[in-house]
């Protein structure tokens, strides 16, 4: 117990280290998160989906549907409505859908955005802090954020044990009793049922997350997304509200 405690008290002096020290910078306006080592942007909205869903009051969907039209997944699954439910969450192919449309709609300038990938290995299970017995940061892109860009600790809750980087991201999914992990892009080709995923309420990734369940997702885009400064309203109205604002006046 008091090892514990040590940690989560140590992990916890990391609050006060100075951003300007850290590898992860806040880019477009405060709307991306720019990793200045991996040079990849991660959107700060580590919820998104669930903001757009809200403020578009679900018609997002029909947009990601929209834009998913003429596109195919590789095992015949059809996307619809019911990948999206209302809680914000998404199946994996929606999610794979759901950054689909960020790029038809240019996202914050960018037409490269995708889901975070995972080495697809069994040695990538597990609580991936790089120590002895357990997978290096480089297993995945989200142990890369979260243990080597957050200051994630093994089976604690990025949520009340982090680094000063933390406080560029809103909306992170780290609550225990709700459990949801991050969808990864890749899947599980042991069990083609499954995909990859990340519990940030434990700092552990593993490869047996059902496809069919509905979970968050975090969207990244190689290199610093939005080098020409955009309007700070300009990621939300890119990702397709404004021209569902435009479609509803012309009805």
């Amino acid at each position: 117990m008091r090892t514990r405690i040590s940690v989560a008290v140590g992990a916890a002096s990391l609050l006060a280290a100075s951003v300007a020290n850290a590898t992860l910078v806040s880019t477009d306006g405060g709307l991306g998160v720019y990793d200045t080592v991996n040079n990849v942007t991660w959107t700060s909205d580590a919820n998104l989906f669930a903001t757009q869903f809200a403020a578009s009051g679900g018609a997002v969907v029909s947009a990601i549907i929209s834009d998913w039209s003429g596109h195919t997944f590789a095992d015949g699954y059809t996307l619809s409505s019911s990948d999206f439910p209302s809680n914000g969450f998404m199946t994996w192919w929606g999610a794979q859908a759901w950054v689909n449309h960020l790029n038809a709609t240019k996202h914050g300038n960018s037409t490269h955005w995708a889901l975070p990938t995972t080495v697809d290995s069994e040695s990538s299970a597990g609580e991936p802090d790089g120590a002895p017995g357990n997978p290096a940061h480089s297993s995945s892109q989200l142990a890369t954020l979260f243990y080597g860009g957050l200051g994630q600790v093994a089976g604690y809750d990025i949520a009340t044990t982090h680094n000063a980087a933390y406080g560029l991201f809103s909306h992170v999914q780290s609550d225990p009793s709700s459990a949801h992990p991050y969808w990864s892009g890749t899947k599980y080709s042991a069990d083609p049922q499954n995909a990859w995923g990340f519990l940030a309420a434990a700092g552990a990734q593993f490869p047996n997350l059902f496809k069919r369940g509905f979970d968050p997702a975090l969207a990244v885009s190689p290199g610093q997304v939005s080098a020409v400064p955009l309007p700070g309203a300009a990621w939300l109205l890119g990702s397709g509200l404004l021209r569902l604002v435009g479609l509803s006046r012309r009805r």
